[in-house]
């Protein structure tokens, strides 16, 4: 991560390059893994093709331990309660406490007048800074224009523009690259069905990010004229068995369903009954129940990526934002990795229980991008 220190950041912040962190007790342990060493006051970027570390080369390496979070108070705001929000926003909160950090937590129930409520009370409250997980992209508008305000530095997961619109009002974004998600079930398709017809359930309308899963799926498949369908269903399992009856009576020779999360992904194989042997489901999440379901063979297709470790890099970088450093993840995406899953018995899957350990690998996962 390329970092500089800019002193009007936020005037909360104290200054402290920060390499380790050790919670009290030895729970967790942060060593961020970096190719030069600690932040420094004139660092140059440390990249390579995919990936960019968490700090500059101006310094040795060094381990400080300590809490950089102590005395902080971190709003957390989920979107909705779906387990993959709920997860994040678990996560996110152990990661704020492995730093020592206090958490109020909050959620939008997937309405945005709930959500806007949620920032204006975590102002009043007088957090120190904010991870949110956006309804949408006028959600993140609004929480970024209210929260910059009110000065309080905020890391979003997930609500990146493409655009760069939101680039100077938040500390980062952190959200897995939707692009590659979708191309990496694309390319599964083309193997198993690849001359179609499929459909496209989306996730909700209105983020930017399901649009770069559909371009990358479209990527990946190779076949745009095999795509007969591109419906949205919301995150929602019911929306998904609905909108999959729709379809299959549209188009009763379907081949392949793409659905952009596991549990609109079962609401889809539900709908479809005995034609599942027929009808190739693929899923991007990996989450308990989903690999439950492709070890039955029901979802055939999954990536997965870690919600403990997609939210504790968020929190690291909001760590860094409260201590008056500014990150390239504000002018583009911080990613996590992501993986095909071919083996869902597999020990090295990408799991969604959040555990000391797995906060640890987030503390310490250097972004993609």
């Amino acid at each position: 991560m390329e970092i500089t220190k800019e002193a009007s950041l936020h005037r909360r912040g104290r200054f402290r390059k920060i390499t380790s962190v050790a919670v009290a007790g030895g729970a967790i342990a942060l060593l961020v893994a970096c190719a030069g060493g600690a932040p420094s006051a004139t660092p140059d970027a440390t990249s390579d093709a995919t990936t960019v570390t968490d700090a500059g080369p101006g310094e040795a390496p060094s381990t400080i331990t300590g809490t950089p979070l102590e005395g902080k108070v971190i709003g957390v705001i989920s979107a909705g309660p779906i387990e993959y929000y709920t997860t994040s926003q678990q996560s996110a909160k152990l990661a704020v406490e492995a730093l020592g950090g206090t958490v109020i937590e909050y959620d939008s129930a997937f309405d945005p007048t709930k959500e806007v409520a949620n920032v204006q009370a975590a102002i009043t409250q007088q957090v120190d800074g904010m991870i949110v997980i956006p309804l949408s992209t006028a959600g993140t508008e609004t929480a970024l224009n209210l929260l910059a305000d009110a000065d309080i530095p905020v890391v979003m997961i997930y609500g990146w523009d493409t655009t760069g619109a939101f680039a100077d009002k938040a500390a980062g974004f952190v959200q897995v690259d939707f692009y590659e998600y979708g191309k990496l079930i694309g390319e599964g398709f083309k193997a198993l069905v690849p001359d179609g017809p499929v459909a496209i359930i989306q996730g909700q309308a209105g983020r930017d990010e399901i649009l770069q899963a559909s371009r990358g799926f479209r990527e990946g498949y190779g076949n745009d004229a095999a795509i007969v369908e591109e419906i949205p269903a919301n995150w929602n399992r019911q929306l998904a068995f609905e909108t999959t009856n729709t379809i299959m009576t549209a188009h009763p020779d379907l081949k392949g369903i793409y659905v952009q999360n596991d549990d609109m992904a079962i609401g889809a194989a539900t709908a479809l009954g005995d034609k599942i042997s027929d009808v190739i489901v693929g899923s991007m999440n990996g989450s308990p129940e989903g690999l439950d379901q492709q070890r039955a063979g029901t979802i055939r297709v999954m990536a997965q990526n870690s919600i403990p470790v997609e939210s504790s890099m968020a929190v690291r970088i909001l760590s860094y934002a409260m201590e008056g450093y500014t990150t390239v993840w504000s002018t583009k995406p911080c990613s996590p990795p992501l993986r095909l899953v071919e083996d869902p018995n597999a020990q090295d899957n990408f799991t969604w229980v959040p555990s000391a350990a797995l906060i640890t690998e987030g503390l310490n996962t250097a972004c993609i991008g």
